[in-house]
């Protein structure tokens, strides 16, 4: 795992990760003319929507905006009304600059393609990203980030999951429903596909697997494994196995299988991990089974979901997979 530093530029800090930075767009502040940011007061500046620094008009109305203290380094190239290429529309922002176009000044660059949401308009590392709240109609064809940062500001994506942040989403190419979490009925197995609990400031990261379907290891076989009993859902598992058993059974984690029907809960183990000092915080547990390492594929089972655990990172830190 790397981790990523920060750093600082002249105007602004910037975060070396991925996210979306449409944020910085149309912004409803006090109105004012654009180029008369004396109307915004100190450190703001007048805003003009994308595109409206190029009207042959006496007055374009603008927003005033506070321009933005932290960036992300992702590659979004906006052409500013002054000319010059910025890496992407916060940075633009952070440096007191409307928008002309989408894409670099002096053509060149296709970020600008208009799409409908599920349509094949966009490249295969693009998405058609549309407004919050809408799940489909227009879009902006969006290249999908590589990497985000870690931190927990849950959004619902308009296919019913909940992501960690609006990063993640967009890193799938899912549009935002709403920011906040999806509501969760308790009678669904798995209201969540990547669940993120979090022990000691540590997030650990889990990723379905497959339903019908049990963990392996590379060889085929089955993980030993510790059994909680009456558990409701996944995301109560993936609870119970981080928070539930001590600190080296924590640490010796590789994932989970859910089994939705009985709603047991097996948390996972390289064969030997599980003995007489550690068990006790079971309903049960069985160590039969040779599996060994990282998982590495599934085999079927009716009515189980198999979760891998993917990371475990300090919450405020950034990473690349």
């Amino acid at each position: 795992m790397k981790f990523i530093t920060l750093f600082t530029t002249s105007s602004y800090l910037v975060l070396a990760s991925n996210s979306a930075n449409a944020s910085f767009l149309g912004l409803k502040g006090k109105w004012c003319e654009y180029t008369n940011d004396q109307q915004c007061g100190r450190d703001k500046y007048c805003q003009a929507a994308v595109g409206d620094c190029l009207l042959k008009t006496a007055t374009i109305d603008g927003n005033c905006q506070q321009p933005p203290a932290v960036c992300t380094m992702d590659s979004d190239p906006v052409c500013g009304c002054d000319g010059k290429t910025y890496a992407n529309p916060c940075e633009a922002s952070a440096n007191s600059m409307s928008i002309a176009s989408y894409g670099a000044c002096g053509g060149g660059n296709d970020r600008d393609t208009q799409c409908q949401v599920g349509d094949n308009t966009c490249k295969s590392n693009e998405y058609c990203k549309a407004a919050e709240g809408t799940c489909g109609g227009n879009g902006r064809c969006t290249v999908k980030p590589t990497a985000c940062n870690l931190n927990f500001a849950p959004v619902c994506g308009c296919d019913g999951w909940t992501y960690g942040n609006e990063c993640e989403a967009e890193s799938i190419g899912e549009n935002i429903d709403f920011k906040g979490e999806c509501s969760i009925d308790p009678n669904v197995c798995v209201p969540d596909d990547r669940p993120r609990p979090v022990r000691n400031g540590l997030r650990f990261r889990f990723n379905l697997e497959g339903n019908d379907r049990l963990c392996v290891d590379s060889s085929g076989n089955l993980y030993e494994y510790g059994q909680f009993n009456g558990v409701s859902n996944s995301n109560e598992c993936a609870e119970a196995c981080v928070n539930d058993v001590g600190s080296d059974l924590a640490s010796a984690l590789l994932g989970f299988d859910f089994g939705c029907t009985d709603r047991v809960c097996r948390c996972l183990y390289s064969s030997g991990t599980i003995n007489s000092s550690n068990r006790g915080h079971f309903d049960s547990y069985n160590t039969n089974f040779t599996g060994k390492g990282s998982i590495s594929g599934t085999t079927a089972k009716k009515t189980f979901y198999a979760f891998k655990l993917v990371g475990a990172e300090a919450e405020d830190m950034i990473s690349i997979s």
